[in-house]
């Protein structure tokens, strides 16, 4: 089944190096051949937009997606994410 390649994450930091390090809300990600505790390949970010500042959502957002398209370490496999407020 092609949901058993995937793993939904919440609140699972992220780090790409020093300065992009991030929690998103939530994350999906491709399941690890390492187990359920290790976080696979990026591919999609959800972040909420605290007392509904979306420009700060936003930026928390990119930071993010960079931050999974880097640990991805392939620039053409899209990274999608969203800003919600609630």
């Amino acid at each position: 089944m092609i949901v058993d390649n995937y793993t939904l994450w919440s609140h699972k930091s992220i780090t790409y190096d020093h300065k992009l390090t991030c929690t998103p809300d939530y994350l999906i990600s491709t399941k690890s051949e390492l187990g359920k505790i290790i976080l696979g390949l990026p591919l999609l970010v959800v972040v909420e937009a605290k007392q509904n500042n979306f420009i700060e959502g936003w930026g928390q957002c990119l930071a993010e997606l960079i931050a999974a398209q880097k640990m991805n370490q392939n620039e053409t496999q899209p990274v999608y994410g969203i800003v919600t407020d609630g």
